[in-house]
């Protein structure tokens, strides 16, 4: 059987997540999403032990080289430990997702200018997230060029939305051809490559303004809100511009 899943889908724990676990699940049961994995900022939110669909346990940890997913966690990763007051490389992110019984993804690997792709290729990673909603926002081929860093490794490439509400669940997901519906022969299939990313469309720039109103409301801080409101002001005409 083929499982739609989405691997990259954050909470209202998160500081920029606007809805809750179970919220999320339910709008993924009603877009066909048969599994999301909770991937919170440098947390590992806990899961209600039931759902709509299967939840996947995992975080998403911030590095020297960008963003590293950690899916099927069998534990909670100290993140405080792990980063010590700064940030930690992307080597001790991995191995700490390792360490935690977890897969590695490397999460919108060219979303940002500068990252250096030699560097990536030598990291101990699982999975190449080349399907990401987000990804094109500042570098409008960073979709392809992580598609060509995943064959270069010869990892299996996979898709999220990296949705910070319900309304963006299933935009980016990844297709996974499976024999039972649970968790591990869900990680199984992922690790053999028996996968592919699928990308229906990008986030919208209003979309995302949305969650830098609620991060910047969270933080207190004024200067901050001030700018999400020019963000928010000004996300109709990057949206125009886009089209």
């Amino acid at each position: 059987m083929m499982l739609r899943v989405d691997l990259h889908v954050h909470s209202n724990c998160s500081h920029d997540g606007i809805d809750s676990v179970m919220s999320l699940a339910e709008a993924a049961r009603d877009v066909g999403i048969a599994a999301i994995a909770i991937c919170d900022h440098n947390m590992c939110t806990p899961l209600p032990e039931s759902a709509p669909v299967m939840l996947i346990p995992g975080t998403e940890i911030s590095t020297l080289a960008g963003h590293i997913l950690g899916i099927f966690l069998e534990r909670p990763i100290d993140y405080h430990e792990l980063s010590n007051g700064e940030l930690p490389s992307a080597e001790a992110a991995i191995n700490a997702i390792h360490s935690a019984g977890g897969l590695a993804v490397l999460a919108h690997p060219f979303e940002r200018l500068g990252a250096d792709e030699k560097y990536l290729c030598g990291l101990d990673i699982d999975l190449v997230e080349t399907a990401n909603s987000r990804d094109s926002m500042k570098v409008c081929d960073a979709g392809e060029r992580a598609e060509k860093l995943a064959d270069l490794m010869g990892k299996p490439s996979v898709g999220g939305s990296d949705a910070h509400d319900c309304c963006t669940i299933g935009i980016c997901y990844t297709d996974v051809e499976i024999d039972s519906d649970n968790l591990f022969e869900l990680r199984r299939a992922l690790e053999l490559g028996r996968c592919r990313a699928v990308r229906v469309r990008n986030t919208m720039w209003k979309e995302k303004a949305r969650s830098q109103w609620v991060s910047a409301r969270r933080s207190g801080s004024i200067r901050r809100m001030v700018r999400a409101a020019v963000y928010v002001a000004l996300s109709p005409i990057r949206d125009a511009l886009q089209r």
